[in-house]
């Protein structure tokens, strides 16, 4: 479900030189590096318990005391050998045909969300499509696959409908085309894209929801047609890229039944620009609604553009030309991100020696180690989403379509959602982050020991990946206490 998101007042704000000076270069600091987000319950400024310094300040320490802890206690194992890069379509080539329950029941919930989508009502509470689709698949998904594996692959509801539509026609879709291989994993890059600018700026209701999942399912149908359903979903169905690349970080993937490449690195750089769009727009998410990114705006960039149209238009072009900044901005983030990570890559590289493989050979194998980041910057920015809406599921299966149904005898039924204080949001979102960079420093170093070989070549090598992992941690904090726009 879209989260809630406080009213924005724009106002034209004088200030000095020196504080345009500050402003502008906080942005762009924000802007190159993956932040925290912003806590959804926070709709005024928090006062933290300690000075921000503090914070701050402790988590470079516990990354710098883990960072030293792996460098003395990891040594590498006989059995340890490179990474090599996998796609995923060359094992999912072997998926069987058959329909399991799982799948079924999948496939089943999501004709459910599109159906309810056209015919139920409007009301975005009342209404199953909005908590099924955003709440369960885009946010609860993801977080389980993290800990468990990919088991999205076995119940993918578009694999699903493919295999319906193939019975149908009494053939399988092996396509008319040979996939273009540079083409790799961009088709999932600008589909994932496309629905996050949905998703921030596109306020979707049931209805609208139905018609995006009708139009995303025609592309993955058509696509399949012509390039073969595996190549198709493997490369362009981007919950499916996401959730197999956040199941390669899974503690306990080897207890499900997870792809056999999963810990194995991206396959090329098309499918790192899905890692770091996870980060970047997670960042963005959190940065625009903040006070400093709407000062860059209105300090900067409304007065060009109020001097060039006619003042009768001037408010008019500049607050389209506003939502064009956001749109822009947020298609770049990644790309920007890309030269930021090739830039300590590359001082890794020269710092480890010669033994590891190319530039963007090892862009993909340290891709991984991001992974984890992703992840705790989506979990702490929206949690508490999940922890107010999904105690509503058992009220909404009794009463999917919002009309006043009450198949399972629970539509009536008193489910308070659970509301977290600020202060217990704050050291959550503390804990997360830092969590999640000494997660990353740990896969970061482990990776250095296979590509590099000896354990102090490897230590060399991480020092500029330990100083982008403090910095990271560092701004990712500071976002957290800004106050919203």
């Amino acid at each position: 479900m879209p989260k809630s998101r406080p009213m924005r007042i724009f106002v034209i704000l004088r200030i000095g030189t020196a504080e345009k000076g500050a402003t502008l270069a906080c942005a762009l600091v924000l802007l190159t590096f993956p932040l925290g987000s912003y806590g959804h319950a926070f709709v005024q400024p928090y006062s933290l318990p300690v000075p921000f310094s503090m914070y701050s300040t402790a988590a470079g320490v516990a990354l710098a005391l883990s960072f030293a802890a792996i460098a003395v206690f990891a040594r590498p194992r006989p059995d340890w050998t490179p990474h090599t890069a996998v796609t995923t379509a060359a094992v999912l080539m072997s998926e069987p045909d058959d329909i399991g329950l799982s799948q079924l029941l999948s496939t089943s919930l999501l004709l459910l969300c599109i159906a309810s989508g056209l015919v139920g009502t409007k009301d975005s509470s009342r209404n199953i499509n909005m908590t099924m689709f955003w709440i369960v698949l885009v946010l609860l998904v993801p977080y389980v696959v993290s800990v468990f594996g990919d088991f999205y692959r076995s119940i993918n509801p578009w694999r699903g409908i493919l295999r319906i539509v193939e019975f149908g026609l009494n053939r399988r879709f092996e396509g008319y085309f040979q996939y273009p291989r540079g083409l790799g994993y961009f088709p999932a890059l600008a589909l994932y894209i496309a629905f996050i600018c949905i998703e921030l700026f596109g306020s979707l209701r049931p209805f609208g929801l139905s018609i995006y999942l009708l139009a995303y399912t025609v592309i993955i149908v058509g696509g399949a047609i012509l390039f073969g359903r595996e190549l198709w979903l493997s490369h362009a169905e981007f919950f499916g890229v996401q959730f197999s690349l956040l199941g390669r970080i899974a503690p306990l993937r080897r207890l499900s039944r997870s792809r056999p490449d999963d810990g194995a690195v991206p396959a090329s750089l098309s499918l790192v620009l899905v890692v770091l769009f996870m980060l970047s727009s997670t960042a963005f998410d959190g940065l625009h609604a903040t006070r400093n990114w709407v000062l860059v705006y209105w300090t900067y960039i409304y007065g060009p553009v109020a001097g060039v149209t006619p003042p009768a238009d001037k408010y008019a072009a500049a607050a389209l030309f506003y939502q064009v900044w956001q749109w822009v901005t947020l298609i770049a983030s990644p790309f920007l991100y890309l030269g930021v990570f090739a830039f300590f890559v590359w001082l890794s590289k020269m710092l480890g020696g010669a033994r590891g493989g190319g530039s963007s050979y090892l862009m993909c194998t340290f891709a991984r180690s991001l992974l984890p980041i992703a992840l705790v910057y989506h979990v702490s920015h929206y949690y508490t989403l999940v922890l107010w809406q999904l105690p509503l599921v058992v009220k909404l299966l009794s009463d999917p379509f919002g009309l006043g149904w009450n198949l399972f005898g629970t539509s009536n039924w008193d489910v308070k959602p659970w509301v977290v204080d600020v202060g217990t949001i704050w050291h959550t979102q503390v804990f997360l982050i830092v969590g999640g960079h000494i997660w990353s420093v740990v896969l970061s170093h482990l990776e250095a020991i296979r590509q590099f070989g000896k354990p102090g070549a490897a230590t060399l090598s991480q020092i500029p990946m330990l100083v982008l992992m403090v910095a990271l941690t560092t701004f990712g904090l500071w976002i957290l206490s800004l106050p919203l726009a």
